[in-house]
């Protein structure tokens, strides 16, 4: 099992571009889902059980957000070398499918309903 993958191995300016654009995603998709996941929280006239879906993909994306998108921009950055060790490789890895599988589903489900 290998997390990392042979990448271009970008200048320094280009890093710094790609990883700036980058954590901006990142926080954005985390403070986006936060919002969600309060609105619903605490105003009550959101609290439906449709928008209860939308708070279940909120919490898959936002563990998407927080789990799985830092480690990639690490990996992307440093040219597709995984820094983090064989175990947490496979940590990772099971994570990722974990959190991804689970937003997958909840637009299923979405869908559904």
């Amino acid at each position: 099992v290998s997390c990392g993958e042979q990448l271009q191995d970008f200048g320094r300016p280009e890093k710094i571009i790609i990883g700036v654009m980058l954590a901006i995603i990142t926080a954005v998709t985390v403070m986006g889902n936060t919002l969600v996941v309060i609105a619903v929280c605490v105003v009550k006239k959101l609290r439906q059980p449709s928008n209860y879906l939308l708070v279940s993909l909120a919490v898959a994306d936002l563990s998407v957000a927080i789990v799985v998108m830092p480690f990639v921009i690490v990996t992307d950055l440093t040219g597709g070398k995984w820094l983090f060790g064989d175990t947490f490789c496979n940590i990772f890895i099971g994570m990722d499918v974990m959190c991804c599988t689970a937003s997958i589903m909840t637009l299923c489900v979405i869908s559904v309903d």
